[in-house]
């Protein structure tokens, strides 16, 4: 017999962002999210999210993501690569549906590069 109780579920945009962050983070070539070097620096001393936002209403969700690559990856292939975690993750935990996941490559990394820049 199923439960028939009534009430609201309320899943916030941040939640959705760190499913999101989650899923991205695991996909190889991913180095990180956010930007890197000064700009990630200044971003972070603002008060920046994580590299993901998202927009939801009742049944479906839209992410907006700031990759750094690792060099040597295909960037095409780990932006699909990230395309299909989010949606896969967002859909199995929560049961929306992805609509659009738009992700801004501002960086890659290579392992000789110093991880950024202290703010004076």
């Amino acid at each position: 017999m199923a439960d028939t109780t009534a009430g609201e579920l309320v899943i916030e945009d941040s939640v959705l962002d760190k499913i999101a962050a989650i899923a991205a983070e695991k996909v190889e070539g991913v180095h990180s999210l956010g930007r890197s070097g000064l700009l990630g620096a200044i971003s972070s001393t603002a008060g920046a999210n994580s590299g993901v936002s998202s927009e939801h209403g009742q049944k479906e969700a839209a992410f907006d993501f700031d990759l750094v690559v690792e060099y040597g990856h295909n960037i095409p292939k780990v932006v699909e690569e990230v395309r299909s975690a989010v949606v896969g993750s967002i859909r199995i935990m929560t049961n929306l549906k992805t609509v659009e996941v738009n992700i801004h490559v501002g960086d890659i990394h290579h392992p000789a590069e110093p991880e950024g820049r202290a703010l004076s």
